[in-house]
């Protein structure tokens, strides 16, 4: 906190500063002294000064709630634990509580998420894990002014959902100075002597509460892949030693029901081995090297060089299974 004053129109302005994002800090007191010069009855000049007006700053209750999500996050039917992230932000001028309240039966959508919990990303790395703290409303949050906290919603999905459908969840942050009064307060309420600092309360634009909302959308296909490797080296045993050959595996899968297109599968050579000419099989067949009618190419011109599999459409449920060698140089 720090003292400036000012020298305007003959009027010395004292104003207690807070710097924040959000303004003057809630709390603060603004005092104002204005002085007057004149010319006495015997020609010396004198000044008088005013009497010295205050008031204090009072709390402007804001806040806002954003999902942290790109989009609708991909979920199975049935899954349990599918979450949500959010933002809360305290964008008003005070130290102020929250209450949290999560919403999983909303119109427009397909179904409704289940057993919706909240939880404080008490450690601060914005990713829902075991250090974070399921909420309890008789605890709430509470942010200083233009602090922001991250809060994961934690829902199951139900059985028996279909492609694309959607659960939305809605997240409410209130005020709990607000919260306090019955209903929804309009901005400019005040509620005297509630602020920080000692002064007023006085709801600001978002009315003391906000809302964010995201959703689940079922994908009922669900591809993996995955890669493993097996060495052989010249004795017969499995040591990564020059001239030992390298096997990679690679497993697409798709799981569920439905259909994808365009599905290609590649891997780059790695730098120090050689690949082993007419190595590609898919699915336990013998693929060519070239780029020709069956599935496979091994692209030599490509910087690095790779094999490519092109498959195509695939529908689920269905698992491909690729391999090709190289050889430690």
């Amino acid at each position: 906190m720090s003292l400036q004053r000012w020298l305007v129109g003959g009027a010395a302005l004292l104003l207690s500063m807070q710097a924040l994002a959000v303004g003057t800090g809630a709390g603060t007191t603004i005092s104002n002294t204005a002085s007057a010069s004149y010319t006495d009855t015997s020609g010396n000049p004198q000044s008088v000064s005013s009497n010295t007006t205050s008031l204090l700053v009072d709390e402007l209750l804001d806040v806002t709630v954003a999902s942290n999500d790109a989009g609708y996050i991909s979920v199975s039917t049935p899954e349990s634990g599918a979450v949500l992230s959010f933002t809360v932000t305290n964008t008003g001028n005070g130290d102020e509580a929250y209450d949290l309240v999560v919403n999983s039966a909303l119109s427009g959508d397909q179904f409704d998420p289940e057993n919706a919990l909240i939880y404080i990303d008490s450690n601060g790395d914005g990713l829902y894990d075991a250090g974070d703290t399921l909420f309890d409303s008789s605890v709430p949050v509470q942010l200083a002014a233009d602090e922001s906290i991250a809060v994961f919603v934690v829902a199951d999905i139900p059985d028996a959902q279909s492609s694309s459908d959607l659960g939305l969840i809605e997240l409410t942050a209130e005020s709990m100075t607000a919260k306090a009064s019955a209903g929804s307060d309009a901005p400019g309420t005040v509620f005297a002597g509630q602020g920080d600092g000692g002064g007023n309360a006085v709801v600001g634009s978002s009315g003391a509460a906000a809302a964010g909302q995201n959703g689940y959308q079922v994908a009922l296909l669900q591809p993996s892949f995955t890669k493993s490797q097996s060495v052989t080296d010249p004795f017969g045993g499995s040591a990564a030693v020059q001239g030992a050959v390298i096997t990679y595996t690679l497993t697409f899968s798709a799981s569920g029901s439905g259909e994808i297109t365009d599905v290609i599968l590649s891997d780059n050579i790695p730098d120090n081995t050689s690949y082993v000419a007419g190595s590609i099989t898919l699915n336990g067949a013998g693929k060519t090297d070239a780029a020709d009618s069956d599935e496979a190419a091994f692209d030599n011109g490509a910087v690095p060089p790779r094999i490519e599999i092109n498959i195509g459409t695939v529908t689920a449920p269905a698992t491909y299974t690729a391999t090709f060698q190289v050889e430690i140089d």
